[in-house]
């Protein structure tokens, strides 16, 4: 096997291994485009739990990750391109609570003055119950402001990040039914986050608990992502007194409300439609947004802290076996 064709070999094999998980790219893929050894056109399909390679004379084959891998380094089918549909809610959701995550560790150092920062983020975790910073010289000062500063910042980039992930997994479970409508009343499209979820559940004649305070989160992200991206010079008023960091606990509560409020409405969206919620959504961890203590190892403890809503990563790994067994046993014979 020759470089090129070795270097195409690796990167159709990554593809394959890890269809949602590319590098650099944030899309799922759909195909393999390539060509047979007779140089006519051949596609590498998923079906299922398998995979299928189809060859322009009419045969095709099904297998394994493994036998699919065989075709390619013996030749037989050689891979030009990467068929892929764009999938960023993902990736922005794992920002989103990344953001809060940080946002919450920065305000909790401005707090308790602890500024040497550990690789650990348990050790984050285990000293969150510190008393309130002693502001003993300048120095010190100056670094309180900068994790001010860096908590609020954090904050504001995660507000974004959660409201365009709901918007990324609405726009693609609308094409379950046809996409958005456009009409007398208006293009569904250009419709807000917070009405597109409206939309999208009329479309199954579904409606999700618009009293769940998920709901109330949600809307206020969306409210608080517009006015970021539609910023204007309005005069505000802003509160003296209560400490020097009350400004940025509420902006980093407003980003963990945000990534909460997203999770719970997804959910809800999802099982009004009857689909699985996307298991990204267990990046945030659970409960109240006013305890900070479980968000200093949010992303780190995705799949291993206990969650309602969903498994823990080595169950699911289980369940996913069992599922992909019993649909191989009820195969009908060939």
């Amino acid at each position: 096997m020759g470089q090129r064709q070795a270097e195409r070999f690796i990167e159709a094999l990554r593809w394959l291994m890890f269809p949602d998980q590319h590098p650099g790219v944030f899309s799922h893929l759909q195909a393999l485009e390539g060509q047979g050894r007779d140089g006519r056109p051949a596609q590498v399909t998923p079906t299922g739990a398998t995979w299928s390679v189809s060859y322009a004379d009419g045969t095709s084959i099904e297998g394994t990750l493994t036998e699919i891998a065989n075709e390619i380094l013996e030749g037989r089918f050689q891979p030009t391109a990467a068929v892929v549909r764009p999938n960023l809610a993902e990736a922005l959701y794992k920002a989103a609570v990344w953001q809060a995550q940080e946002s919450t560790v920065a305000l909790w150092r401005a707090q308790t003055g602890q500024f040497e920062e550990s690789d650990d983020p348990d050790d984050d975790a285990e000293a969150m119950t510190g008393a309130e910073a002693e502001a003993d010289d300048s120095f010190e000062i100056i670094l309180v402001w900068t994790y001010l500063e860096r908590a609020s910042f954090r904050a504001l980039m995660s507000v974004v990040f959660a409201v365009a992930t709901a918007e990324a997994q609405l726009n693609t479970w609308s094409l379950l039914r046809g996409g958005w409508s456009s009409g007398p009343k208006g293009d569904e499209d250009r419709l807000d986050p917070a009405e597109k979820v409206k939309a999208l559940t009329r479309k199954w004649n579904k409606r999700i608990d618009y009293g769940d305070p998920a709901w109330s989160w949600f809307c206020e992200a969306v409210a608080n992502r517009h006015g970021i991206v539609h910023s204007k010079p309005e005069v505000e008023r802003v509160p003296i007194g209560g400490g020097s960091t009350v400004g940025a606990e509420r902006e980093t509560e407003k980003a963990r409300r945000a990534c909460l409020g997203v999770r719970g409405v997804l959910i809800a969206v999802a099982k009004a439609m009857g689909v699985e919620p996307p298991r990204y959504l267990a990046m945030a961890p659970p409960g109240d947004p006013a305890d900070p203590r479980p968000w200093a190892t949010a992303v780190v403890l995705t799949g291993v802290r206990d969650d309602p809503d969903f498994p823990k990563t080595t169950e699911w790994l289980k369940q996913t076996k069992r599922a992909t067994e019993l649909s191989e046993r009820l195969q009908p014979p060939t």
